[in-house]
């Protein structure tokens, strides 16, 4: 559940903080690797359910060379989550060289 968490709430962990999240996030799959069953269950729960968070945000249109962007659903001022704050957690996690350094 806790890996799920980190899901719901990375677009509003800061940027500072979020190299912690990516190793925290490994570091539980690498630790469940042992049996291949746990493995196999935890990995489609947390895919499965990290998939929803990703998508279940309001869509954002881009502005022009993106430098300005505004959630559909939400006209506020308040930092708005969309699918594009995810990109860095996915890259990472599917990155084999980070997987690799991990093991070391």
């Amino acid at each position: 559940k806790l890996a799920i968490l980190l899901f719901e709430c990375y677009p509003f962990i800061p940027p500072v903080s979020r190299q912690a999240t990516y190793s925290s996030l490994l570091r539980l799959i690498l630790g469940v690797s042992n049996d291949v069953a746990v493995l196999k269950a935890f990995l489609t729960r947390v895919v499965y359910q990290g998939v929803i968070r990703t998508c279940s945000h309001p869509v954002v249109i881009g502005v022009g060379d993106g430098t300005a962007a505004l959630a559909v659903e939400d006209l506020s001022r308040e930092k708005t989550a969309s699918y594009k704050d995810y990109i860095d957690l996915w890259s990472y996690l599917m990155d084999p060289s980070e997987i690799k350094g991990l093991c070391l």
